[in-house]
């Protein structure tokens, strides 16, 4: 009966045991349970933490193109700054303007037409309107006119040769720029050369001395008439400008040729006096 009722409570004792190694598993359970939630929060912190040191570190560097971009406009700002203050002071720094006429000769040289021989030397006579745009430098806007006539003896248009009159009333546009090449320390005159383009606004007529036919009167009409023509100067010269003076004078030479070959081309001496203002 013992040895019965032992094995009976030997048989018991497992299921009795059963419930806390249950309890001990689910606690164990638990446990690992808390430490990967606790070694998920740590990598979400790790992560975390270093997605804020990339994107500290993305917004020193943004921050610090910035800082680099904002430093190289400021300097181009403070570059164009100056550059306009410069300009400004050049532009409001006092520079005198001359008004004056002129007057001399011109040798000039080329045929109107076919058969018309050379002009003849003659005068001229203009204005100029100069500005001064540093101690050694001017440029100046110039306007001459010209009025010629010549006699020609066999005159070709058309393949018709006839002789008669002709007459060229020009009126030319000078634009030259002049620098100086030499200055007297003791006495006020300068040399100078420049050049520029002008403009020739022509206007030539002819006049056959016999009678013209109906082609002859037809030719004559193509080649004459208005001609506005582009050309290029050369000049030199001298002036005597006192300081002291409001008045200037000089004497200069030119040599003016057109680009076309139907107007002539001209060698010129002239002298002239300007105002300062």
């Amino acid at each position: 009966m013992r040895r019965w009722i032992a094995s009976r409570h030997r048989g018991r004792e497992p299921a009795a045991r059963a419930p806390a190694r249950r309890s001990a598993g689910r606690r164990q359970s638990g446990e690992q349970g808390l430490q990967s939630d606790e070694r998920r929060r740590s990598g979400a912190r790790r992560r975390q933490t270093g997605e804020q040191g990339r994107q500290s570190a993305g917004w020193r560097r943004r921050s610090g193109g910035r800082a680099r971009r904002k430093e190289a406009l400021g300097l181009a700002r403070l570059g164009v700054m100056m550059g306009a203050l410069a300009l400004g002071a050049a532009a409001a720094a006092p520079a005198a303007t001359w008004v004056g006429i002129r007057y001399g000769f011109h040798d000039p040289s080329g045929e109107l037409f076919e058969g018309s021989g050379d002009l003849e030397d003659g005068n001229l006579a203009g204005a100029q309107l100069a500005f001064d745009l540093a101690p050694c430098a001017q440029v100046e806007i110039a306007g001459e006119l010209v009025s010629e006539e010549l006699r020609f003896e066999e005159g070709i248009f058309a393949g018709i040769a006839t002789a008669g009159e002709a007459e060229l009333e020009d009126l030319v546009l000078y634009l030259t720029g002049r620098f100086d090449v030499f200055c007297l320390p003791l006495f006020p005159l300068r040399g100078y050369i420049g050049g520029g383009m002008n403009v020739q606004y022509a206007d030539l007529s002819v006049t056959p001395s016999e009678g013209t036919s109906g082609e002859l009167e037809e030719a004559i009409e193509e080649a004459t008439g208005k001609r506005t023509r582009v050309g290029w100067h050369l000049v030199g010269g001298v002036r005597f400008a006192p300081a002291s003076w409001p008045l200037a004078a000089f004497v200069e030479g030119r040599i003016s040729d057109p680009f076309a070959a139907d107007l002539p081309h001209f060698r010129s001496v002239y002298g002239g006096l300007c105002l300062r203002f």
